[in-house]
């Protein structure tokens, strides 16, 4: 996979994860408004090339959460 093709479904991996998952990010938000959440991506270079996108949300009203999203 050509770098701008990759860097392009990478990027619109982690726009779909964040989205899908933003409601917990303020559900998980403190007295004081702050929440935090982290993003890790793993390139598996190959035919096809695999992106792996996971997503951590923390908070104190809320276990922390990893979700993952492959193409």
């Amino acid at each position: 996979m050509n770098s701008d093709l990759l860097l392009e479904k990478t990027t619109s991996s982690i726009a779909e994860l964040v989205t899908a998952h933003w409601a917990s990010v303020i559900d998980a938000r403190d007295d004081d408004g702050q929440a935090s959440f982290g993003l890790r991506v793993k390139l598996e270079d190959g035919d096809p090339a695999r992106i792996k996108v996971s997503i951590r949300v923390s908070g104190p009203s809320m276990s922390d959460q990893i979700h993952e999203r492959s193409n």
